[in-house]
């Protein structure tokens, strides 16, 4: 059976990609499908951002780098809601201060660097073959736990998405459940870098989400088509850079966004209700 498969996909590192890929864009397809229906896109790019800068205070202080990544990411998602609660300000206009400011600070923390090697490449685009079973197991069970939570208030979420009153007329607490969802995307956002890198991780959440936006005739099979699109795109894409020796997460976005011109081709034929 193992003969009809190029050897290079029974490497140990190339099925630790596979796995993880995997993982990381079946939870990103179910969290994008919600970050989209929020209006929350903006905020994975943040986000990112603030992993980065996360990263920069990591090495400058001698911390390890995936804490502070992850901390430093959920601590300006929770502030990020709390201005937005707080003010006047529209979403997008917080988020594109907060953007603009987290980027800038992470920029200057690196010029206090001159002495120490930042691997900046691998920030920015990911490494996805250069993960160890360690890694996996991390974001494995991060993504089970995350998935937990989300499905223990997925009703909640759902309510507030289609109707907001009615959800505060529950008495539902949307106030903890946009932080809750805040953390939850945050945390996956830092522990995805390693995989597909700043730049681009914000389209393994929204590319499957959106593809599946454009053919799903409701809510469920939004989310349904979303996890179908990123799981492809991720396994395609790994296998396609192996082949043709390309990065692997820009191969996996492209992969994601070929799916989504299809998708925006197919759409015509089918009849949506999202």
């Amino acid at each position: 059976m193992n003969s009809f498969l190029p050897p290079i996909l029974l490497e140990p590192f190339i099925i630790r990609a596979l796995i993880a890929a995997a993982i990381l864009a079946v939870t990103g397809g179910i969290l994008g499908s919600f970050i989209q229906m929020r209006g929350m896109s903006f905020y994975t790019d943040t986000i990112s951002h603030s992993a980065f800068t996360g990263v920069a205070l990591g090495v400058l202080f001698g911390l390890d780098v995936s804490y502070t990544a992850i901390v430093f990411a959920i601590a300006i998602g929770i502030l990020v809601l709390e201005i937005r609660k707080r003010t006047s300000l529209s979403f997008d206009t917080v988020l594109g201060v907060l953007f603009a400011s987290i980027a800038a600070l992470g920029l200057f923390i690196l010029t206090f660097l001159n002495n120490v090697r930042v691997d900046l490449f691998g920030l920015l685009f990911g490494d996805i073959l250069a993960l160890s079973n360690t890694d996996v197991i991390v974001i494995g069970v991060a993504a089970l736990i995350v998935l937990g939570i989300i499905w223990s208030i997925r009703q909640q979420l759902i309510l507030e998405i289609i109707h907001p009153d009615l959800a505060t007329v529950e008495g539902i607490d949307t106030r903890r459940n946009d932080i809750i969802f805040g953390i939850v995307v945050a945390t996956m956002i830092a522990l995805g870098i390693k995989l597909i890198g700043i730049i681009l991780l914000s389209g393994l959440f929204l590319i499957p989400s959106a593809t599946s936006y454009l053919i799903a005739k409701s809510f469920r099979d939004l989310i349904a088509g979303a996890v179908i699109s990123g799981f492809i795109s991720a396994l395609a894409g790994v296998v396609i850079s192996t082949q043709l020796d390309t990065a692997t997460g820009p191969t996996i976005v492209l992969a994601a966004s070929a799916l989504f011109v299809i998708s925006y081709f197919m759409r015509p034929l089918i009849k949506t209700n999202v």
